[in-house]
């Protein structure tokens, strides 16, 4: 694949989701690479007062390093790019907007905890919200069991307190939080729908693009651990992933 059409791919990711995940890689991998201390990456509020700002945005996208960070990125961008492009169609900017306010809401309820790092409370937010709004799907855990989606997000807490403890299984709980939050304010009903915190402002508007909505369906389908639900069969359509809204990598 030549560079301009890798690039014409990348363009088709929708906005917000692009950002994110160029987010997670521009934030983690110079870390990774030993280029900046991960300090300078992590949220602490008297450095943010001190005009420090680049940390409310880079807590949420340090990502760590090893096969961790491999699986949480592929979980951020197949979960988001699932809700961009299924849930929130061509509303991009309201996608943006409520992003936005829930990671103020993520900050607030962190900052008891000194969570320095949001990256994981933040994923969470997006698999609680992904699991309200495609309830059908269904999640393989490590080829083991298969778990409908109502229950996925418990099932990641669940394993970050038994694999981090009780600090981890309470900083991974703010992100179930935030995200009931989140549909509650957003989603819960036609009023919810309309609601400012659900609208985005005219400014941010004119900054993002709406992409063409692509059409999801509802069917179940079983899926990995650490990856988002495949939409369901289609008449004339085959099933799986795509990257952004072309052709699935490795078509020709």
């Amino acid at each position: 694949m030549d560079t301009d059409a890798f690039i014409a791919e990348i363009k088709k990711i929708p906005p917000v989701t692009r950002f994110m995940t160029g987010s997670a890689l521009c934030v983690t991998l110079p870390v990774m690479l030993q280029l900046v201390s991960a300090y300078q990456v992590m949220y602490h509020w008297t450095l943010v007062q001190n005009l420090e700002l680049w940390r409310l945005w880079t807590t949420f996208f340090y990502g760590g390093s090893g096969i961790t960070f491999l699986f949480d990125f592929i979980m951020l961008y197949r979960t988001s790019n699932s809700l961009e492009t299924q849930s929130y169609g061509s509303r991009s900017a309201d996608y943006a907007w409520q992003l936005m306010l829930t990671c103020g809401g993520l900050l607030a309820l962190n900052h008891p905890l000194s969570t320095h790092i949001l990256h994981r409370p933040f994923l969470l937010t997006l698999a609680y919200l992904s699991s309200r709004l495609q309830p059908n799907a269904l999640y393989s855990l490590f080829g083991l069991m298969t778990i409908e989606a109502k229950w996925w997000p418990y099932v990641l807490v669940a394993l970050d307190g038994v694999m981090g403890g009780k600090q981890t299984l309470a900083r991974s709980l703010t992100g179930l939080v935030a995200g009931h939050a989140w549909w509650l304010l957003a989603w819960r009903d036609a009023a919810a729908q309309q609601s400012s915190f659900a609208r985005a402002p005219g400014w941010l508007r004119s900054l993002i693009p709406s992409p063409t909505a692509a059409a999801g369906a509802t069917g179940p389908q079983p899926r990995a651990f650490g990856t988002a639900p495949r939409a369901a069969a289609r008449p004339g359509r085959p099933t799986g992933y795509q990257w952004g809204t072309g052709r699935r990598l490795g078509d020709s």
